[in-house]
């Protein structure tokens, strides 16, 4: 058993959830700003499963590596005066899927675009970044709960945002060491 000194020594700092930042691309026609990073007040690191290929052979089960699958993500977000980003998110998934005339737009690419999550030290330092790959809007939010009784709380409300797959310097195919700033 570890007492606290050699705990410490051997994990020195944890990684904290509350230090991160999400770069939110937007598809062109709809204008991207430096500033919409600040609205998003919840994202997540996001997930990857491998599938199993389950074989019977003589009785037994043997397991073989199947596909990858990623997980949507959900990104909470606080809404100002203006509906910023809530109007930009409201436009892609317009884009997406017509609300009146169950269109979508005619090439792919236009809806999509990528996405980056960083996390951060104390210091605001990325220490890591995961770029989703083909992201596009799914969902255009929460509805945004109005009442009397809401005293001193700001609208927040959740996007959710689908992707091919995401990169980071511990993927194959260059990563995004290879092409990610940090800001």
């Amino acid at each position: 058993m570890l007492n606290i000194d050699q705990f410490k020594s051997v994990f020195r700092n944890p990684a904290r959830s509350n230090l991160f930042r999400v770069q939110l691309n937007f598809p062109s026609p709809i204008s991207n700003d430096a500033k919409d990073v600040f609205y998003c007040h919840s994202a997540s690191l996001p997930t990857r499963t491998v599938g199993v290929i389950d074989i019977g052979y003589m009785g037994r089960h043997i397991k073989f590596q199947g596909d990858s699958s990623y997980n949507e993500m959900t990104i909470g977000i606080y809404n100002d005066l203006d509906f910023t980003l809530r109007k930009k998110f409201e436009a892609w998934v317009e884009l997406v899927n017509g609300a009146k005339d169950n269109l979508s737009a005619i090439d792919w690419g236009t809806i999509q675009t990528d996405m980056k999550v960083f996390q951060l030290d104390g210091k605001e330092n990325v220490i890591k970044v995961y770029k989703l790959v083909h992201a596009w809007i799914t969902s255009c939010g929460d509805q945004i709960d109005l009442g009397w009784d809401q005293d001193n709380q700001a609208e927040q409300y959740t996007i959710t945002i689908d992707y091919d797959y995401w990169e980071t310097e511990t993927t194959r195919g260059g990563g995004v060491d290879a092409g990610i700033a940090s800001s």
